[in-house]
């Protein structure tokens, strides 16, 4: 579907080479010791709460956005990173409204939100009286520029499930499978909060990278 996003880490690092699948237990217990230096030691803090709700107009907006995985043990230090802007457009009717997304992979050590890895995505989905709406990317490669384990992740079937509001705030959970480096499902709903993507709002590209706690890793 594109090449990056999620990250993504989700990513993005998400629009997020030639990796196989890394079915067999003992290769995946293999991949998973050699990468523990780099997948860190995990959610240090209890998460956060948010509370959800259409704002009252509509904005454009311009965010850092860092997505976790598990792959990665949901470390907000190690997020697939990607700059992108949001417009909610409110319906005519009060209810609901679009929601028009376009995000951009970083390069996973860029210091400013101008250090692309990949072209920009744009999507639009249809927004729910209480702020949700899905983007199905179907598949989709963050490649190894922009990812944490300095290799290709792939996904099958990607959707971010998002939560607009109150005001500018926006998260956002992912759900579909990885395909590699490993083959392993997204749960959605997900209680751990493993697989989302918080969004830091800045004014301009040539802002340095936020540095994200991982209270924020929660949605909604």
């Amino acid at each position: 579907m594109r090449s990056a996003a999620l990250g993504t880490a989700l990513s993005g690092s998400v629009a997020w080479l030639v990796i196989a699948c890394v079915t067999p237990k003992n290769d995946y217990n293999d991949w998973l010791s050699s990468t523990d230096n780099v997948r860190g030691q995990g959610p240090t803090e209890d998460a956060g709460s948010f509370e959800g709700g259409l704002p009252d107009g509509g904005f454009t907006q311009l965010y850092y956005m860092g997505c976790i995985s598990f792959l990665t043990n949901a470390n907000v230090a190690t997020p697939t990173r990607f700059v992108a802007t949001a417009t909610f457009t409110p319906s005519a009717t009060g209810s609901g409204g679009t929601f028009d997304f376009t995000d951009t992979l970083l390069n996973y050590n860029a210091t400013d939100l101008t250090q692309t890895a990949a072209a920009p995505v744009s999507e639009t989905c249809m927004v729910a009286a209480d702020g949700t709406c899905a983007i199905d990317y179907g598949a989709v490669t963050v490649v190894a520029a922009g990812s944490p384990l300095a290799t290709e992740a792939d996904f099958s079937d990607l959707t971010l499930h998002f939560q607009i509001g109150p005001g500018t705030d926006l998260c956002a959970s992912a759900s579909g499978a990885y395909t590699s480096p490993v083959g392993e499902g997204i749960p959605y709903p997900d209680p751990k909060n493993e697989d989302v993507c918080m969004f830091v709002p800045v004014s301009s590209t040539s802002d340095p990278i936020p540095t994200l706690m991982q209270s924020q890793a929660h949605c909604p």
